[in-house]
């Protein structure tokens, strides 16, 4: 039975922008690394309600947010590398019903109680889990899919297929607390994004373009400042420090044509000088 003890009718706005919630297992939904801890089917099964509870960041947000956003008809997914009997068992033991998550919405490389060994190794990144995910669900758009995840790479891979990516602080993960402050920088942010929108329409820049085509694009000085009219690639850690994406090295210096047109006009004044020189001390006549 579904007891909320959350008033989320106040996160709607927020809610909406997004069809698809994907979180990670391990270090997000749970505050320990189940897989790394060796943690099996059994242990999970036999474990105390108060010690199953203990293994969650903040178990009963995220079960009354869960059911929350599935009473709105959007979709809810685990994306995780660990061994899929152990996800599914903690979150039936968390939620009343069995089929708010299972094989359809669970997706790891690890059926069953599979482990990784020295020829089955994981992935870079879950970007194909991901588009696995997506590809069951057609009617939802990618930019409409938001990913909480405690690793950077996983997270900007994401970001690459156009998903929502939020990092989370592993030492954290996924909690009440977190989510607010999501939820309200979120809405800074479009509220930023708004205001930024209405200078940039106004300097007459290429607002209709990502932000990553405006950084191809502008490669000339003057043409610099119309990049701070778009968003940087800043990607936050919620309950962290944030970090900030490579982005493509500038040269620096004298381009080497640059060197050899003035070493060829150098060139030039040695052999004008001398030549007055030498008209001058031969007493040759000009």
């Amino acid at each position: 039975m579904n007891l909320a003890t959350e008033d989320f009718s106040k996160y709607d706005d927020f809610l909406d922008q997004y069809d698809m919630y994907i979180w990670d297992f391990d270090y997000t939904i749970l505050k320990i690394h189940s897989y790394a801890s060796n943690i099996e089917l059994k242990d999970v099964e036999s474990a105390s309600w108060k010690k199953l509870m203990a293994d969650f960041a903040d178990p009963i947000f995220f079960r009354d947010l869960v059911y929350y956003i599935r009473g709105k008809k959007k979709e809810v997914a685990i994306v995780s590398f660990g061994t899929y009997n152990v996800i599914k068992a903690y979150l039936d033991r968390l939620f009343d019903d069995n089929n708010i998550f299972d094989s359809h919405n669970i997706l790891t490389p690890l059926s069953g109680n599979k482990r990784y060994s020295s020829s089955f190794r994981v992935n870079s990144d879950k970007n194909e889990h991901l588009v696995c995910l997506m590809r069951q669900n057609p009617s939802i758009k990618y930019d409409r899919t938001i990913f909480f995840d405690d690793t950077y790479q996983n997270i900007q891979a994401a970001r690459e297929l156009g998903i929502k990516g939020v990092l989370i602080n592993p030492k954290i993960a996924f909690t009440k607390a977190i989510w607010d402050e999501l939820v309200k920088t979120e809405t800074i942010t479009v509220d930023k994004k708004k205001e930024k929108k209405e200078h940039c329409d106004i300097l007459g820049t290429e607002n209709d373009l990502e932000p990553r085509q405006i950084k191809k694009r502008n490669t000339k000085k003057d043409n610099v400042k119309k990049v701070g009219c778009h968003d940087d690639y800043l990607i936050e850690t919620f309950g962290g420090a944030e970090k900030k994406e490579k982005e493509p090295e500038e040269s620096i210096g004298t381009p080497i044509s640059s060197y050899f047109m003035n070493w060829i006009n150098i060139f030039a004044v040695i052999l004008i000088l001398a030549y007055y020189l030498i008209k001058k001390y031969t007493g040759q006549p000009e």
